[in-house]
């Protein structure tokens, strides 16, 4: 629900105003001063600002500005009350930074309908921005995550070829291992970023079916095998015979897979992993867990692991190197089968990443 902050001296114009929009359904707090409005900020996070331009102590103009000094506030819009006769502050409005005018007497229709509009703008502009945030971190995974194994795999491979009648067998071994280490991690890096790009643009289609929970992490578990295999990495299927889910397959997979796949990464030598479940009380989903004995996160870290805009790669224990991708592309497939994702973890103590599917046919607005 959109939350719109309104300041006026008036309080006959604040209660039109305010029933005017709550009647609409949306979230209002009201300010019968500048001051009063600046301190609600610090506070709230506000979609959009409606601001009386003629106020005692400070104007209408005035109160933007120091509103705008917060910065969580720069590009939230600003609708100005004036009244038709005001000619000297119409123009202003726009020289301030404020985005329209609303003419007082109100008007509930031109209210409303400036007030939609503004607020569709803005939430197709953080859209814009988002995806902006989206292509910047793709050119700097393929410019830097990307580059780093191709840079390696030149270099060993050129000096295989350069010198490999010189090396004995070990040492050609060696050589191979690290050229074929690095392009399956470029592949795996090109694979994460294919996937993701499908998902943004539409192409991987929702395609909900019951699906027997046990059988899909047993094939998973099964092609993940090797990597805990050289980890000494125990991975326990702890999930009933019987649990079904509701979902898509693929996306469900790739869930699974990518927090299995992390959670090995971030587990030292010897350790393990449970994936466990339980139903939820009172709902139609089923709760997942990818439980690991690894290296846990900081909590400072813990909100930024979903986010695209946030560098959240880090090397596992053994040094294995990731993007950040497969985080994200959990969040995303998580969502659209109707569910969320979260994770609960201590530095030094594990972390254990946690998954809603539904078990039954619902309806899910972001297939």
């Amino acid at each position: 629900m959109n939350n719109i902050l309104i300041i006026d001296d008036l309080e006959e114009n604040l209660k039109v105003v305010e029933g005017i929009l709550e009647e609409s359904g949306y979230n209002t707090q009201i300010a019968t001063s500048g001051k009063e409005g600046i301190k609600y900020c610090q506070n709230i996070d506000f979609d959009l600002f409606l601001i009386d331009v003629r106020m005692p102590e400070l104007n209408g103009f005035e109160t933007y500005q120091l509103i705008k000094q917060n910065s969580k506030n720069i590009n939230i819009p600003a609708l100005f009350f004036v009244a038709k006769t005001d000619y000297e502050n119409i123009p202003k409005v726009f020289e301030q930074g404020g985005v329209d005018i609303i003419s007082k007497p109100f008007q509930k229709n031109e209210l409303l309908a400036r007030v939609n509009s503004h607020l569709e703008i803005h939430k197709q502009r953080a859209q814009l921005m988002e995806l902006n945030v989206t292509k910047d971190k793709f050119f700097s995974i393929i410019a830097h995550d990307l580059k780093n194994p191709f840079n390696v795999i030149l270099a060993y491979s050129k000096e295989l070829l350069k010198n490999h009648k010189k090396y004995d067998n070990e040492k050609r071994e060696q050589l191979i291992k690290s050229v074929n280490n690095n392009a399956n991690n470029a592949y795996k890096l090109l694979e994460n970023l294919l996937t993701w790009s499908q998902s943004q643009n539409g192409v991987i289609k929702y395609l909900p079916n019951k699906i027997h929970l046990k059988i899909l992490i047993f094939e998973i578990m099964f092609n993940l095998k090797e990597q805990a295999d050289k980890k000494n990495i125990q991975v326990l299927d702890d999930i009933s015979e019987n649990e079904l889910i509701y979902a898509d397959g693929n996306m469900t997979a790739i869930v699974l897979r990518n927090l299995i796949s992390n959670a090995i990464k971030f587990t030292a030598n010897g350790g393990n992993i449970v994936i466990s479940s339980e139903f939820q009380e009172n709902s139609n989903f089923l709760e997942i867990s990818v439980k690991d004995s690894g290296v846990g996160i900081s909590k400072n870290k813990i909100n930024d692991l979903f986010s695209i805009d946030k560098n959240t790669s880090t090397k596992g224990t053994e040094n294995e190197k990731g993007t950040g991708l497969r985080l994200l592309l959990c969040k995303e497939f998580a969502e659209r089968n109707g569910g969320k994702i979260w994770v609960e973890s201590e530095v030094g103590k594990g972390s254990n990443f946690k998954f809603t599917v539904p078990i039954k046919n619902i309806s899910n607005s972001k297939k």
